[in-house]
């Protein structure tokens, strides 16, 4: 393995589904009594928790100044000033994705995708793809991929005009990430993760890692893939040289929930103890948030 590249910073007391875009971290949780969004914001070196939304989810993502929470509805969230406040409510719910100005999101209950784009203040749906959606699903620029848990493919859609059009079916696929020109698949059936790069129009495999977590979720931020695993709980690092992803770090906190990257900040959260773990490349100080109240943020209620 090569050097080790991220260092733990901070140690926050929430657990849950969580998602990062540049200085913010979100972490929604339904699970056990809690219930609650949280919205973390950096301030220096260190993450400081800004506001608590009253209402957890299944999934949350973040782009630019959105915050979008999914259950069986799907809140949309936009900050004002220091704080986020609610806009929109979606009446589909499922697993959620933000690129800029479109959110995707998959539905378990009619397997279906829906795409909604940013018209002035709201987001209006603009396509539905039927089938194909009950799994997870990523948007990066104008490509959309999503996974079907049933029969482990993944599907690209590529936008022409205003709609997004099926380009490619990927034969691997229950987890899945993109950044770029880059596709990350992970199959818990054969416990590998595939990497597609995009050449012309279509994605190509270039790589499939083997071992190294379960790909019980995976991220892509430029050039490092992230990869966790449940039985495992660890997080393992992979960073491009030349063409392929070589392991540069394995993380030993974190990987039995979800893992989240933006740049240089690794997010993974851990479910069996109820902490996440915040990473950033280069040296940084260590060091743990004890107990959380409502922050500097008030709540925001549904």
């Amino acid at each position: 393995m090569g050097n080790v590249n991220f260092k733990p910073i901070q140690t926050l007391q929430k657990t849950g589904f969580s998602a990062i875009s540049g200085s913010t971290i979100v972490i929604t949780n339904d699970l056990n009594d809690d219930n609650k969004t949280y919205v973390y914001q950096k301030e220096g070196n260190q993450y400081k928790q800004t506001q608590v939304i009253e209402g957890g989810g299944d999934s949350a993502a973040i782009s630019g100044s959105t915050i979008v929470i999914s259950d069986n509805k799907t809140y949309v969230y936009q900050k004002e000033g220091n704080q986020y406040k609610q806009t929109q409510v979606i009446e589909e719910g499922g697993n959620v994705a933000i690129s800029g100005s479109t959110i995707v999101i998959t539905s378990f209950e009619d397997n279906n995708t829906y795409v909604y784009q940013k018209e002035g203040n709201q987001y209006k749906q603009t396509q539905v793809i039927e089938g194909e959606g009950e799994g997870n699903v990523a948007i990066s620029g104008s490509t959309i991929v999503s996974t079907s848990f049933g029969v482990n493919k993944t599907y690209v859609y590529q936008k022409e005009g205003n709609q997004y059009k099926q380009t490619q079916v990927i034969e691997e696929g229950e987890n899945v990430a993109i950044s770029g020109s880059t596709i990350v698949s992970s199959s818990l059936e054969d416990i590998k993760t595939y990497v597609y790069q995009k050449e012309g129009n279509q994605y190509k495999q270039t790589q499939v890692i083997e071992g190294g977590g379960e790909g019980t979720s995976v991220a892509i931020s430029g050039s490092t893939i992230v990869i966790t695993g449940f039985d495992e709980n660890k997080t393992y690092v992979y960073q491009k040289e030349g063409n392929q992803y070589k392991q540069t770090q394995v993380i030993e906190e974190g990987g039995e929930g979800n893992v989240a990257i933006s740049g240089s900040t690794i997010v993974s959260t851990s479910f069996g103890v109820n902490k996440t773990y915040v990473y950033q490349l280069q040296n940084q100080t260590s060091f743990t948030i004890e107990a959380e109240g409502g922050g500097g943020g008030g709540e925001e209620e549904r």
